[in-house]
């Protein structure tokens, strides 16, 4: 799915949103490389965990974010 995510161009949506971002890589090596630099959300947050723990290992951090925005 990376190359379809390497070709999309994401667009702005009518609805408030929120970017829930990785605050660590992957694994040795990565360094987001490639990643689209995606712009179209209205707020952005960055927890501190990899891809896969945002719903794994950090789901309450992922959760925790998530309600603090939307009681913003």
């Amino acid at each position: 799915y990376l190359r379809l995510l390497a070709g999309r161009i994401p667009a702005r949506t009518a609805a408030p949103t929120l970017l829930i971002r990785a605050g660590e890589p992957l694994g040795a090596g990565d360094h987001a490389h490639g990643w689209p630099g995606w712009d179209v959300s209205d707020d952005q947050v960055e927890v501190a965990a990899d891809h896969f723990a945002l719903i794994e290992a950090a789901a309450g951090a992922t959760a925790d974010a998530t309600e603090r925005w939307l009681k913003t």
